[in-house]
């Protein structure tokens, strides 16, 4: 979840229009980008200097910022799953789609709540495909099945109940794992059969106890080198100022371990350019004999 980040004059007035000048210079606010990379310690190297598409082309949507990138690719199209920030309202989800990672066409919103949404993990499972968005403010965090690919989603189940921000799920040795932040820096985990549940609370109440450097979810776990990487955030210093990449040894019934992929951060902030700021999410997938990944960034 991005934070916010209050624009100047002009883009107050031209977001409330809905209309907004590429000459309107746009100040520290959230937008999408990627990295195409042959491994992961090049991730960096692979960051594209532009990105995704220019916020201003959010205000069609009534939006201003853009956040917490999922992807799924279906059909030969990549379509990216993100929180919008929304002036004076909640956040949502919306959706963009490209087939060549060059040309974005955003699509629209594709999930309102009467509370705020974002971190939007999406995923396959079977035919369908599902979301889960975090909604902490409700207080639930709630599965949708896509009705309408990509615009329609309606919940299906109720995965977990408490205050609990970006859940993500991952298959691992015959069950499917759930891990959330707890009040941000503390980290839950669950187990199930199925990726929808329902799921159980691990006998630790928390798998990770406090920490702002490595353990709030970051982006997506995936599988590498035979073991579970997952992207984290490194708050210290202020929220979303870099990502860090955990390795999981263990993850089961009885226990949790996990430790650094190394000690230097595996995204950060370049001092200029759309991720001049903070870097603070990564959806990493396998992409020409490398890693295709989602990223956001703060300038």
């Amino acid at each position: 979840m991005a934070d916010t980040v209050m624009d100047d004059t002009s883009l107050n007035n031209a977001v409330q229009n809905s209309t907004i000048s590429s000459s309107v210079k746009v100040e520290s606010a959230w937008s999408l980008g990627c990295t195409v990379a042959d491994s992961l310690e090049n991730l960096q190297q692979g960051l594209r200097t532009q990105p995704l598409f220019d916020r201003a082309r959010l205000t069609n949507l009534g939006g201003y910022a853009a956040a917490d990138p999922f992807a799924i690719q279906r059909d030969g199209a990549w379509f990216v799953f993100f929180e919008m920030l929304v002036r004076n309202s909640n956040a949502v989800i919306a959706v963009a789609s490209s087939r060549d990672l060059d040309r974005w066409d955003l699509l629209g919103v594709c999930l309102r709540e009467p509370y705020h949404l974002s971190y939007p993990f999406v995923f396959a499972h079977g035919d369908d495909i599902f979301m889960v968005p975090e909604s902490k403010s409700a207080r639930q965090v709630v599965a949708y099945r896509a009705t309408h690919f990509p615009m329609q989603w309606e919940p299906c189940t109720t995965l977990a109940r408490g205050r609990l921000m970006d859940a993500t799920i991952v298959p691992w040795k015959g069950k499917y794992w759930m891990l959330a932040a707890w009040h941000s820096y503390w980290l839950r985990a669950f187990w199930s059969d199925s990726p929808i549940g329902p799921y159980r609370p691990h006998w630790l109440p928390c798998v990770r106890t406090y920490s702002k450097k490595d353990v709030r979810p970051g982006g997506r776990i995936v599988v590498h080198q035979g073991q579970l990487l997952r992207p984290v955030q490194d708050n210290r210093g202020g929220y979303g100022r870099q990502l860090r990449a955990m390795v999981i040894e263990r993850m089961d019934r009885k226990g949790f371990i996990e430790r650094p992929l190394q000690e230097e951060p595996i995204l950060q902030p370049a001092g200029k350019g759309w991720f001049a700021q903070k870097i603070h999410h990564l959806d990493l997938h396998p992409y020409q004999n490398g890693w295709l990944g989602f990223v956001d960034g703060c300038n």
